[in-house]
């Protein structure tokens, strides 16, 4: 099944970002079709896979700054 590819938490991030109605996202997110574009594009298309890393890193790093910031709160009030 496609969701067990390794690409996949990738294609979920991908639509996530898209400014698109929630439907429509969960549309895409069980669309094979959708993903096997989206894996293609990965795979063969340099400029698309830097913005997915991009992509990746953005959510990496917000989850770093809400950790680091849930961090701070709870020591100071805690």
């Amino acid at each position: 099944m496609f969701k067990k590819h390794e690409l996949y938490i990738l294609y979920e991030l991908y639509i996530n970002s898209k400014k698109i109605s929630n439907g429509a996202k969960k549309l895409l997110k069980i669309s094979e079709f959708s993903f096997e574009d989206f894996r293609f594009s990965y795979i063969n298309n340099l400029n698309f896979k830097i913005l997915i890393d991009r992509i990746i890193l953005s959510e990496i790093r917000d989850k770093k700054i809400d950790s680091l910031i849930g961090e701070n709160i709870r020591k100071r009030y805690y």
